[in-house]
């Protein structure tokens, strides 16, 4: 879907395409999902892969949306295609990713490739700022990672862990343990 036409702001921001139910699924089941984590979805979008990933035991789950069209849209996906306990534990956000704070207890964030340039590099301040106010260990999963790869190497403080070959690029990146970013 044309950005052009969800969002009046859109440069820096990329059409939406939802996730391949298929792959995603792939890569949660390889991370261990465990009811200690807790998932971002950055351009959750129509809320397909948060309802995909409301399937594994996440603790909680948060969807950041900067499209009221796409927002409302996955706020009527997820109702209808979650029993009310799913539901419960899902937050979907109508705001624009660099106005949202990652939450100390974020583990496993989710970008398919949303968006690039300034915003994904306030975004990463912002990620950076968490781990520093709260170490941990992180997970982020770029699905189509070329906007991420061309600025990649400023974030020495992530490993990339392992890479998926599906209709897209799926690359995992970690924080080494608990260790926050450098400054």
């Amino acid at each position: 879907m044309p950005i052009e036409s969800l969002v009046a702001e859109w440069h820096g921001c990329h059409d939406y395409y939802p996730s391949s139910i298929r792959a995603f699924s792939r890569v949660l089941r390889d991370l261990h999902v465990t009811p200690d984590d807790v998932f971002v979805d950055y351009g959750s979008g129509m809320g397909r892969a948060i309802v995909i990933a409301a399937r594994f035991p996440f603790r909680a789950l948060i969807g950041v949306e900067t499209s009221d069209r796409l927002h409302r849209a996955a706020q009527a996906n997820v109702g209808r295609a979650l029993p009310d306990a799913d539901r419960r534990r899902i937050r979907l956000l109508h705001c624009d990713a660099r106005r949202f704070r990652l939450p100390g207890s974020a583990s496993v964030l989710y970008f398919y490739n949303p968006f690039h340039g300034d915003i994904l590099r306030a975004v990463f301040a912002d990620i950076e700022r968490s781990l520093r106010q709260h170490p941990r260990r992180l997970r982020i999963v770029f699905n189509n990672p070329a906007h991420f790869r061309a600025i990649e190497r400023d974030y020495g403080w992530l490993r990339r862990s392992r890479e998926y070959a599906f209709e897209y690029p799926i690359a995992v990146y970690e924080t080494p343990g608990c260790a926050a970013p450098r400054t």
